[in-house]
């Protein structure tokens, strides 16, 4: 049984799939396996594989062009290794990366799920490091609003996967966001935590799903916040609080007064939830919520007078993280937006 299975999914990569895999096979660690599956490329993909004659590859093909979910799902299925290391086909590893990430899951045997730093590139343009939260504890807060880790950076260790029957969830509604769900239904049952180490080259390109369709793609990923907090805070989500978690992950807060209050409102409700099933720690939330509520009150439609009454009008907990600098940040815009006013009655 090799230490690590890396499993990498391909749909018409012949440009780029031969990076990704050659930066798994110079690997430090050589006790691995590979396996690659061809979701039905139409284009030179199969070809530039299959001139890699390395014997820990392990070739599939999917019979048709099936889809993301399905061809990680193979590779999952078809892994032998104690851990599971997942590889996004336009990515590519530094050849330290799973010995340093191994060594952490092997000293660390409560964590069932980790993820590293990256290094985002656009070429020509800029490169700069992608990251999120370390802490089991910031990561399940951060998952209320979109994903935690960076996917191919990600590996699982595989008896948590069979032990609580954890696959990449394959509905439509959640194309292009599998990971995300993957994520959350993995911390309900494990602890997962992040590196602080950039251990990915991650390339920007045309024709990559978050760059084509955004709006779309935070549709899907609304979704699984929404079944994240239904099932976890076991609190329901209806369309209006739908339409705000929305407008919270476009960082669209632009919001009316009616919707501020619903947001409020929400807010507090998931408040009150974790202090009766405990399952967010209860200091780390509330500083996520009130930085929530802050952001809403700044970027309000609400005149001046409005806005500071509601965003004062709340619950203490929502109020603390602001402090005098972020109050007198709060009390410029608004003077600002008096200013603005005054200026075209003039």
């Amino acid at each position: 049984m090799p230490k690590v299975s890396v499993g990498i999914a391909v749909y018409n990569g012949e440009q780029f799939i031969a990076r990704a895999v050659s930066s798994v096979l110079r690997q430090t660690i050589t006790d691995l396996e590979l396996i690659i599956v061809n979701d039905g490329s139409t284009d030179g993909t199969l070809g530039v594989l299959e001139q890699f004659t390395d014997p820990r590859i392990i070739l599939l093909k999917n019979d048709g062009n099936k889809g993301v979910t399905y061809t990680r799902n193979r590779y999952c299925a078809a892994a032998a290794g104690e851990y599971l290391a997942v590889l996004d086909a336009d990515d590519e590893w530094p050849a330290e990366k799973l010995e340093k990430q191994l060594a952490y899951m092997d000293a660390h045997p409560e964590v069932g799920v980790s993820g590293t730093y990256g290094d985002r590139i656009n070429p020509g343009k800029y490169t700069y490091t992608w990251k999120y939260p370390l802490t089991h504890e910031e990561i399940q807060v951060r998952l209320l609003w979109g994903s935690a880790l960076i996917h191919s950076t990600t590996i699982f260790r595989m008896a948590v996967l069979k032990a609580n029957n954890i696959t990449y969830t394959d509905r439509p509604a959640l194309n292009g966001v599998e990971d995300y769900k993957i994520f959350t239904d993995c911390i309900k049952h494990t602890r997962i935590a992040n590196i602080p180490e950039s251990l990915l080259n991650y390339f920007e390109h045309e024709g990559q799903i978050t760059t084509r369709t955004k709006r779309q793609q935070v549709g899907r990923a609304v979704i699984v916040a929404k079944e994240y907090v239904e099932q976890v805070m076991k609190i329901p989500v209806d369309e209006l609080r739908n339409e705000l978690i929305t407008k919270s992950f476009l960082f669209d807060f632009d919001l009316s007064a009616t919707e501020l209050e619903a947001f409020g409102k929400y807010l507090q409700e998931l408040d009150d939830a974790n202090r009766r099933i405990r399952f967010f720690n209860e200091g780390l939330l509330r500083k996520n919520l009130a930085e929530k509520w802050y952001q809403a009150c700044y970027h309000s439609r609400l005149p001046f007078g409005r806005r500071m009454k509601r965003y004062y009008a709340a619950p203490a907990f929502l109020r603390k993280p602001a402090g005098v600098y972020q109050n007198l940040k709060l009390a410029a815009k608004a003077a600002a937006t008096i200013l603005h006013r005054n200026t075209e009655k003039a």
